[in-house]
């Protein structure tokens, strides 16, 4: 018999706003409030998060650039930072610690925060049983889907590999188009 393989829990893409508000105002470190966000607004994984340092941010440009080694799939990952994950790294260089990660720990110096930080959020604040951290980027995925974007942008800003032929000929990261994805869910948010 085959086995199953659940999904991460995840709330439905209307809930995440209210799910930022109790994250933004519960007594976690303000490493931890910011980074949770800079997730649900990138769409990233959490470790990409975590490990972030502001030598992969260009303001300018308004890009985070990851490097492979940092990304599941070994390929580097650009990712179009909307005003709100602009302001976010505002905020967040009053925790910087000299360290270069955009969100340091506050209880290890020069660490970065611990892959159970944000899982941590989440219980103690009432939403573990409701959503994993992963799991929002499946609220994003929905919201994608639900409101007419592209596949192709969905899986170009989760960084989903396209397999097939169609992804041996799909070589664009479609930045331009991305920009105006991630400025949209950040204003939803």
């Amino acid at each position: 018999m085959p086995s199953v393989k659940s999904n991460f829990r995840a709330l439905h893409y209307r809930d995440v706003p209210g799910a930022l508000e109790t994250i933004a105002g519960s007594a976690a470190s303000i490493a931890s409030r910011l980074c949770f966000r800079f997730v649900i607004l990138t769409a990233c994984r959490s470790g990409e998060a975590r490990g972030a340092a502001w030598d992969e941010i260009d303001l300018e440009s308004r890009t985070w650039s990851l490097p492979g080694a940092r990304m599941k799939t070994g390929k580097p990952h650009r990712v179009p930072l909307s005003d709100a994950a602009l302001e976010v790294l505002e905020q967040a260089q009053a925790v910087a610690d000299g360290s270069g990660l955009l969100f340091p720990s506050p209880h290890r110096s020069g660490k970065q925060l611990s892959d159970m930080t944000l899982t941590k959020l989440l219980r103690d604040n009432g939403l573990a049983e409701k959503a994993t951290v992963h799991g929002f980027r499946s609220s994003f995925r929905d919201w994608c889907a639900d409101t007419g974007k592209p596949r192709e942008l969905a899986d170009a800003a989760l960084a989903h590999v396209v397999g097939g032929v169609e992804g041996a000929y799909f070589r664009s990261d479609i930045m331009a188009r991305r920009e105006q994805v991630m400025e949209q869910w950040a204003a939803f948010m």
